[in-house]
């Protein structure tokens, strides 16, 4: 008798490995967008690390020196960290560049998606850029939201869709 297979996609494995938060993520409702983040006491400093332009998926992409700045954030116990927008090429139709990509927007999706799940716990908040703002233009589909469910960043938000522009970085030490 054969036996139903469960069918596992390849991010719901990703999934697996995700870290809870060390710290607390509050979005208070207000007249200016912001976004608290409470650090635990035991935390003796924090480091922030941002990602700006890493444009997984172009050809001039360097993926030694990203995964030498992954490996540094995987090891640093205490830092926060937050992506700037254009994390992938995503060139779409009518964008500059087509040929300057080494794969097609999907596979940067989920290659970024894979990349970052190590550090996915340390990531705070994600701001899109230009380069993700092209599949909203051109198709309707907010790419970037997409991108920062999966990696579960606005999970932890409530689903409310922010753009931060006021970050406040709190540690009592009661």
């Amino acid at each position: 008798m054969n036996t139903p297979t469960t069918y596992v996609s390849r991010l719901d494995k990703i999934r697996k490995t995700f870290k809870k938060r060390e710290y607390g993520v509050e979005v208070p409702r207000g007249e200016f967008p912001e976004l608290i983040l409470t650090i635990p006491d035991k935390w003796p400093y924090v480091k922030l690390a941002p990602w700006y332009d890493v444009h997984v998926g172009h050809l001039l992409h360097d993926s030694k020196l990203f995964e030498r700045h992954l490996k540094w954030m995987t090891d640093e116990p205490y830092t926060v960290s937050w992506n700037g927008g254009d994390l992938i090429e995503n060139v779409v139709e009518g964008s500059p560049g087509m040929w300057s990509q080494r794969t097609y927007p999907g596979a940067q999706f989920d290659e970024a998606v894979e990349l970052l799940a190590p550090i996915q716990h340390k990531l705070a908040f994600a701001i899109p850029g230009n380069h993700e703002a092209r599949t909203m233009r051109v198709a309707g589909f907010d790419i970037a939201k997409h991108y920062f469910r999966q990696i579960a960043i606005l999970k932890t938000l409530n689903n409310r869709k922010i753009h931060p522009c006021i970050c406040k970085l709190i540690q009592c030490r009661c």
